[in-house]
């Protein structure tokens, strides 16, 4: 049996006041429940130095010689000093190991210009959030890496889900500070919709994924900014998969990024602008048929192609695994 080893970071940010990490229903839980004939194990890069005060580097190579694993999956913390060098990711493909890196937020510098600086290094970048163009506003200065390919974020089946009857009419999860938009614009939905809900996730409010996961499932409309921090490139966020895979109606801005996954006004709803956006909240809030048969086709569409058995096994199968 093949065994797998998870080498991520334990909490959000690396901080241990803050929640653990999204690794542990997008990554791991998801592998397990999708994955049947491998093993696997974690390590986690922040823990090692704050707590145990080991070189994760040791740690690693160590761990690779002992248990041999087949496959070494990455989920890196920006900007920390717990990150694997890259004279390790050298060691253990001398040893046999492939190496993968996750990629959930691919930024122009922390994303692409690191993939660049170690992708030689690694067998697999891989990107959840499919930034539009690659980041053309930036104009990169080389081409993209022959192996770093896109696929999406894997969802928790035991947490996302469909549910018959939902109570929340619409709502907004995620963080709000340092994006222009969601600033701007959730305190307008606010005064049109008083009974939205809306969470800043694990940083600014300390929602557990157990609970964020309670108000998506029960949701009737959830709302997508997709829009980067930069306010330059738009992403394929978390959010799209979370909404469509419980069958809740997603209401998304227009953006190249989304699309690349669900056709719009047939699998979720795309506005231009503040306006329309409330004009189709209204809309769907009062035509449930209507937000029903969108919601359904999105849900037929997420399970159809982007669950996260589908994004392992293509994962595994790219690696030749």
């Amino acid at each position: 049996m093949k065994h797998l080893l998870f080498a991520t970071d334990k909490w959000c940010d690396g901080k241990p006041l803050l929640s653990f990490t999204n690794a542990f229903h997008n990554a791991f839980n998801s592998f397990s429940r999708s994955i049947d004939d491998w093993t696997f194990n974690t390590l986690h890069l922040d823990e090692a130095g704050i707590v145990y005060k080991k070189d994760i580097n040791n740690v690693l190579v160590d761990y690779c010689k002992e248990y041999s694993p087949s496959l070494v999956v990455f989920s890196l913390l920006n900007g920390a000093t717990f990150n694997p060098s890259i004279t390790t990711y050298k060691k253990l493909r001398e040893l046999g190991v492939k190496t993968c890196i996750f990629w959930p937020d691919t930024g122009p510098t922390w994303g692409m210009q690191t993939i660049a600086e170690i992708a030689d290094s690694v067998d697999l970048h891989v990107s959840w959030d499919c930034p539009t163009s690659w980041h053309e506003a930036f104009k990169p200065s080389r081409p993209r890496e022959p192996n770093h390919i896109d696929l999406w974020t894997p969802e928790d089946e035991s947490l996302f889900y469909p549910t018959d009857k939902k109570h929340i009419d619409v709502s907004f999860l995620g963080s709000v500070d340092k994006y222009r938009d969601r600033t701007s614009l959730l305190p307008l939905l606010k005064s049109e919709f008083p009974d939205i809900v809306m969470s800043g996730g694990q940083r600014t409010s300390k929602l557990t994924p157990s609970k964020y996961a309670a108000i998506v499932r029960d949701s009737k409309i959830g709302i997508n900014f997709p829009m980067s921090q930069t306010g330059v490139f738009c992403q394929a966020k978390g959010r799209i998969f979370e909404y469509t895979s419980c069958n809740s109606l997603l209401i998304d801005w227009d953006n190249p990024s989304t699309k690349r996954f669900f056709d719009p006004e047939k699998e979720y709803i795309s506005v231009k602008s503040h306006e329309e956006l409330v004009e189709k909240i209204k809309f769907y809030l009062s035509n449930e048929k209507e937000r029903a048969e969108i919601a359904w086709n999105g849900f037929k569409k997420f399970r159809e192609n982007w669950t996260a058995e589908i994004f392992w096994k293509t994962l595994l199968k790219k690696l030749n695994l």
